[in-house]
């Protein structure tokens, strides 16, 4: 089909997407959803290691140090990440020295803010480890990953910057790769030298350090003016940095709070034992983050230059097509999850981890409520409306502690999960009404028709497959990954796929094709 005549089909039904949107989408979306994987799966290997090595009591110590990183990570760049991104994308590539300002400002105030923080959690470890966790063990534990802190801050801001070109594999690369690979080969060397727990919280240290090089080689071969160029006369104003990019830490750190909480609350009320399986549980169902963070990275930036360029009807056509197909990769993994989480957590993670099976799948389907909203936060920060969704996710968090506090002393890791799930649900809820006010933007249509049907027959044939009582867990759960994985996209294809979707698959088809034959 020639691209006029999808242009014109696309019209006629008052759903107009630019064709090179479409591509640039499809492009950026498949690079940063195999990277996003691939440095996932390396997570997950490191993780399955550690559980199986360290036994959930220490590996709920590790959990707890990892989970602090994360958080502070998230949280110490004050959004710079985000501001650099709104910023700078304005003056690229035309005006190289504006567009200069903006980079050198916020790495200067990104570099100092992961000092701060750093620092702050260095000197806090012997507090945080007898008097909030109650156990003097983790004190080294913490302070390796306090001084990760710095590094894991301006290597998130670096990843970042590279988006501007709306090139994905360098930001892939760096964050999503080469941090989770040198860690997992860290981790692997440090235990048979018999560095137990500490090896595993060095080895962040030292696999960001490498994560950081790699993105700093890239942002000179983007940018290599920016590291040379005389900016006299020409400034950037760090409030006006601030001003944007502080309201979206906030709402950052308050959005990825919500799953990340609950093994901090577990850590207070419950022992490490039961830290380290809600750990395993949860890196089973952070799946689902990865997929919609891989529309959404690439949305973003897109977002921010549709926005400025007040294209809204190509603005919601691309939150459509990257929400539904958000929908459709999500989909057979929870199915997977939701018929055969015993056996999932067994095969991965040990019995032993099996126990948290009920959790699995609470956690699941609320990350399932996530991708199924979209690039919501994304949207109403990268239109000017941070200061929004830092109330909406500022209060979500709130409510999560009030439940946290309520329901984890009760029903331990299981509370943990339906805190999570009703805080998520909540965020994303509100979030999606606030879009579809303020923007009047909405992602459905009659066009998930299909996708419903689909996974209504795939879901039959699972309760059949279900009810044949395999004697092997592991060909129970060979079987439901099959089924879920091979059934519900031949249906899709089969009910007929619509004419952005067949562009969307060809360009991805095209994308793989070229990079193995590269």
């Amino acid at each position: 089909m020639k691209v006029s005549e999808l242009k014109m089909d696309i019209n006629a039904d008052n759903r107009s997407a630019d064709e090179a949107s479409i591509n640039q989408l499809a492009k950026g979306a498949s690079i940063s959803f195999a990277g996003r994987f691939i440095g996932r799966g390396l997570q997950v290997l490191s993780q399955i290691f550690l559980a199986r090595l360290l036994g959930p009591t220490q590996y709920g110590m590790y959990a707890i140090g990892w989970t602090l990183l994360r958080s502070g990570s998230v949280l110490a760049p004050l959004g710079l990440n985000y501001g650099v991104i709104r910023f700078a994308i304005q003056y690229w590539p035309e005006n190289l020295r504006k567009f200069t300002a903006v980079l050198r400002k916020s790495f200067l105030l990104t570099f100092l803010s992961g000092c701060i923080f750093g620092a702050t959690f260095f000197l806090g470890s012997p507090w945080l480890a007898t008097k909030f966790f109650k156990n003097v063990e983790l004190i080294p534990i913490l302070r390796w990953f306090a001084i990760s802190l710095p590094l894991a801050t301006i290597l998130r801001w670096g990843a970042s910057t590279t988006q501007i070109t709306k090139r994905m594999g360098y930001s892939v690369f760096a964050e999503d790769f080469s941090q989770p690979l040198s860690n997992l080969i860290l981790i692997v060397i440090f235990y048979f030298l018999g560095w137990g727990v500490i090896g595993a919280a060095s080895a962040s240290f030292f696999s960001f350090i490498v994560a950081l090089i790699v993105v700093l080689i890239f942002l000179y071969k983007l940018f290599p003016t920016s590291f040379t160029i005389d900016l006299q006369g020409v400034s950037q104003s760090s409030k006006q940095l601030i001003l944007f990019s502080l309201p979206t830490a906030l709402t950052g750190f308050f959005t990825v709070a919500l799953p990340w909480m609950d093994r901090l609350f577990i850590g207070y009320y419950r022992p490490e034992t039961e830290v380290g399986i809600y750990q395993a549980l949860s890196q089973t169902s952070i799946l689902f983050a990865i997929i919609v963070n891989s529309f959404n990275a690439i949305f973003s930036p897109m977002i921010a230059e549709l926005f400025h360029k007040q294209q809204s009807s190509q603005l919601e056509e691309l939150f459509r097509i990257s929400t539904k197909w958000g929908i459709y990769v999500s989909v057979p993994a929870f199915l997977i999850v939701c018929f055969a989480p015993q056996e999932l957590l067994t095969f991965l993670f040990g019995k032993v981890y099996s126990v948290g099976y009920l959790s699995l799948i609470i956690l699941t389907i609320a990350q399932m409520i996530n991708v199924a909203t979209g690039a919501v936060s994304f949207l109403l920060i990268m239109t000017e409306r941070q200061n929004l969704w830092l109330a909406i996710s500022g209060s979500t968090l709130l409510i999560n502690l009030v439940l946290n506090y309520f329901l984890i002393p009760k029903f331990g890791q299981v509370g943990a999960a339906i805190a999570t799930a009703m805080s998520v649900t909540i965020l994303f809820s509100l979030g999606l009404f606030q879009v579809k006010m303020k923007l009047n933007l909405w992602p459905y249509d009659r066009r998930y028709v299909k996708g419903i049907a689909a996974g209504l027959i795939t879901v039959i044939l699972l309760i059949f497959v279900k009810k044949l009582q395999l004697n092997s867990p592991l060909l129970y759960l060979m079987w439901t990954i099959i089924v879920s994985v091979a059934v519900f996209p031949v249906l899709l294809v089969t009910f007929g796929l619509d004419i952005e979707d067949r562009q969307f698959i060809t360009l991805i088809k095209h994308r793989i094709i070229k990079a193995i034959a590269k």
